[in-house]
């Protein structure tokens, strides 16, 4: 009866915006919350069971093949190789698992799991090249932050905790970190604490939005930046680091800002300090992830992870099949190198757990979505600042997206790495905003062109 429950729920996204009828406005400016909501539903439902899982793929599947067919014509003249690469791989994806031997339904659901997020980059680009606007997803990016952040508060006051059991049936803890003081549900185990992350690269983007009140972009900011610093997940601080640094070294950013940023940043890490017991709860996270003992072999084997490429190349390159379309299904594989061994190990990079299943066709043609897109956008940028050039107002704004376009490729790349990349609402979330700033570039580029030939 849950499982219907969601289903309707999910259902509604997609409905709301064809019954309400609003000019410009459609499923893909709400798909995040969408996305935040299964989020949310997984602690109330059993995770083991696949038709939750499925509901939310298959609804969006659905969606998305109706509007990549209902707009071919459209999306090709606009981004014809970012849609063909896509397909490509998502393509590789589908016939790829069947080849390696799983079932008809496993691989399409593996199949309707990557569509979820990786088909978003297109529809994202063309829906806010033509009739979206990005103040509209940007809109549904500050409700995603509020919604979130009294979701954990909730939680945290009825202390909801993982309802999610492993393979040795030990209980995922949500938290992730020993005495931590805030519950997260199963918010953690759908990619939670790696979005926070990206969240807040997207905040010097909000501030800019005038119709988002700022007071409530500093508490809910200051309470993200609260939870990533109790989950005490590297790759989140390397996240905001790497987008602190970018916005402080850019020439977009005024004296006064950066200072405020600067204090700002040392003030509540201060208070942290001083007032929570962060130090322990961030000495206990670095002891048991093995810092301790970063030349030994714990060390190394938590970190394993950013050689998992390598690894992987040694199991598959003595079969020319296996380099071409992978060696097998799944994620686990024995590793008896890099000074250890191990009988079962979860393969967390993204490069490498594609190269594991679908080889160096199914690596490639993942990597080429990036090159193509990163291509065809910085060219539409170029172009539109040459045609503004004489409107430094205008320029400074599209500057603001470009930075924020290649600070999120960058970070996502990098993330690619060391693993979680794959789940829904983080490539859902990093892949509707490269499509969406993408798509807002060429409309303006487009436009001032227009104007200039009137």
């Amino acid at each position: 009866m849950i499982t219907i429950i969601v289903f309707l729920g999910g259902l509604s996204f997609i409905l709301f915006p064809v019954i309400v009828r609003r000019r410009g406005v459609s499923f893909v400016d709400y798909y995040l919350l969408f996305c935040l909501y299964y989020d949310i539903m997984n602690t109330f439902t059993n995770t083991e069971g696949g038709s939750f899982l499925f509901s939310q793929q298959i609804l969006f599947t659905s969606y998305g093949l109706y509007y990549i067919y209902a707009n071919y014509q459209s999306i090709l003249k606009i981004e014809k190789k970012i849609l063909s690469t896509s397909l490509v791989f998502l393509g590789v994806v589908l016939f790829g698992s069947i080849y390696q031997g799983l079932t008809l339904k496993l691989s399409v659901l593996s199949f309707t799991s990557f569509f979820s997020s990786m088909a978003m980059l297109p529809i994202a680009y063309h829906h806010y090249a033509t009739k979206g606007r990005i103040e509209n997803l940007l809109r549904s990016v500050f409700l995603f932050t509020i919604i979130l952040v009294s979701v954990i508060i909730i939680f945290t006051i009825f202390k909801v905790d993982s309802k999610y059991y492993g393979s040795s049936d030990t209980l995922w803890q949500s938290s992730s970190s020993p005495g931590g003081i805030l519950y997260f549900g199963n918010l953690g185990l759908r990619g939670g604490f790696t979005y926070i992350g990206f969240l807040v690269l997207l905040f010097p983007i909000l501030f800019y939005q005038k119709n988002i009140p700022k007071y409530m972009l500093y508490l809910v900011l200051i309470f993200l930046l609260l939870v990533m610093v109790l989950s005490f997940k590297r790759f989140a601080f390397f996240t905001v680091l790497f987008g602190f640094l970018t916005y402080m070294f850019s020439n977009l950013t005024s004296r006064n800002l950066k200072f405020l940023l600067l204090i700002g940043s040392l003030s509540i890490f201060t208070i942290l300090i001083l007032f929570t017991n962060v130090s322990d709860i961030a000495g206990a996270r670095y002891k048991e992830r093995g810092g301790d003992q970063f030349v030994g072999i714990e060390g190394i084997e938590n970190d394993i992870r950013f050689f998992e490429i390598f690894i992987v190349y040694e199991e598959i390159q003595n079969s020319f099949e296996s380099l071409l379309f992978g060696k097998q299904a799944g994620r686990h594989i024995s590793i008896g190198s890099m000074g250890f061994s191990k009988d079962t190990w979860g393969v967390h990079s993204t490069y490498a757990n594609f190269l594991l299943n679908y080889g160096f066709v199914g690596l490639i043609s993942y990597l080429l979505i990036f090159y193509y897109l990163y291509k065809i956008v910085r060219k539409k940028y170029k172009l539109l600042i040459k045609k503004a050039k004489n409107n430094s107002i205008l320029i400074k704004s599209y500057a603001h997206y470009w930075l924020l376009f290649r600070t999120l490729f960058l970070v996502f790349l990098f993330a690619g790495m060391v693993g979680g990349t794959v789940k829904i609402t983080i490539g859902g979330l990093v892949f509707i905003v490269l499509g969406a700033i993408g798509g807002h570039i060429y409309k303006q580029s487009r436009n001032i062109i227009a104007t200039d030939s009137m």
